[in-house]
């Protein structure tokens, strides 16, 4: 069956006209121009592309088995862990004759396992570890005993290397659209603190560089100072190099961040910093209010300090004339460089040769 279409007049209430028919049949045409007042068209296709985007087609009928895979373990895979999983599957006429799992990559379901009736329609089975850095794809396979044959929808998940990359390498061959695992402590956390509806968290590792992890929802749990095993897409956003549509497990919490190397502010204009823990003494030479969001501070009129009010960090000592370290991430914002702040115990009142902490 293909999409469903729904007209809804607005004048009579409750009454629904539904326009069934093969994909591409033109229901939507005919639902375009029935001639009804103020009319409210819903199309299967806009709810795959906005609501349930995994909705896709089939072309299984009424009496095909319905298989719905509905655990897998562990949550964060590498290429050291079996995997396990179970799915539901049930049949409309006759009993279950067969249960077979199909899995891959890149489209390519080569190999199978048979699964095990674990208890009632619930249906259990093993897929051996796979090979880091790679999508795997699978999809469980029922059939009937009337020779009807189910499937379910395709799922994917990341495994992760159990042999990181060191970040500098990332950077020094730029890797780019590549699945790649690190092991770094979060120097800046997530859960909106850099930007209130995105995640932009930075780790560092045992290379000395620090990245972005991004990702357009708020993900908790990037605390810093936890240490963190992270698989995902490496690439640049403009001048911003970073791991998007990643998934992550903490490994241990409460680890000292490391030692942010020290600079002056000259010297922080460079793109070596990128992502990576920096720390320089000077004064506040000019603050530029940044639309309501935060507030840009030059310093000795040669590199920048941003501070966005979503991190908390009270600003109000930070004036024309202050003299302080500051401790944060290297960056850039189109041709000029900056240094993210994320926390008020990263910036110091400088008196004389002291530091205290404001």
């Amino acid at each position: 069956m293909g999409a469903i279409h729904r007209v809804i007049p607005d004048d009579r209430p409750g009454q629904v006209w539904w326009f069934h028919g093969n994909s591409g049949s033109g229901k939507t045409n005919i639902a375009l121009k029935f001639d009804v007042p103020n009319k409210i068209i819903l199309d299967a296709d806009d709810f795959r592309e906005s609501v349930w985007d995994d909705l896709g087609f089939h072309n299984q009928g009424v009496d095909a088995p319905s298989v719905t895979i509905n655990s897998l373990s562990p949550i964060f895979l590498t290429d050291q862990t079996e995997i396990e999983f179970s799915a539901a599957v049930n049949v409309p006429t006759g009993s279950v004759s067969s249960v077979i799992v199909k899995y891959g990559t890149n489209d390519q379901l080569v190999n199978e396992a048979e699964m095990y009736q674990d208890n009632g329609d619930i249906w259990a089975g093993t897929i051996p570890a796979q090979q880091g850095n790679i999508v795997l794809q699978m999809r469980v396979f029922a059939t009937s005993s009337e020779g009807v044959e189910g499937q379910s929808a395709l799922v994917e998940r990341i495994i992760a290397s159990s042999s990181p990359s060191q970040i500098a390498d990332l950077y020094s061959s730029q890797s780019s659209d590549e699945l790649v695992t690190v092991k770094g402590i979060v120097t800046i956390g997530g859960s909106g603190l850099l930007y209130t509806t995105q995640t932009k968290a930075y780790i560092q590792d045992a290379s000395g560089r620090g990245l972005q992890l991004f990702d357009y929802n708020l993900i908790d749990g990037l605390d810093r100072g936890d240490e963190v095993e992270v698989v995902g897409y490496s690439g640049y956003y403009n001048t911003t190099y970073q791991i998007k549509d990643f998934v992550f497990r903490e490994l241990s919490s409460g680890n000292d961040i490391p030692e942010p190397i020290s600079l002056n502010a000259a010297q922080a204009n460079s793109s070596n910093y990128e992502g990576t823990l920096i720390a320089f003494t000077g004064n506040i030479t000019q603050v530029t209010p940044i639309s309501t969001t935060g507030n840009n501070y030059t310093i000795d009129d040669v590199t920048a300090v941003m501070i966005w009010n979503s991190t908390g960090i009270d600003v109000s000592n930070l004036i024309v004339g202050f003299r302080g370290e500051f401790v944060g991430v290297g960056s850039q914002y189109n041709e000029s460089f900056q240094l993210l702040v994320g926390y008020d115990s990263d910036i110091s009142t400088v008196v004389g040769l002291s530091l205290i902490h404001i």
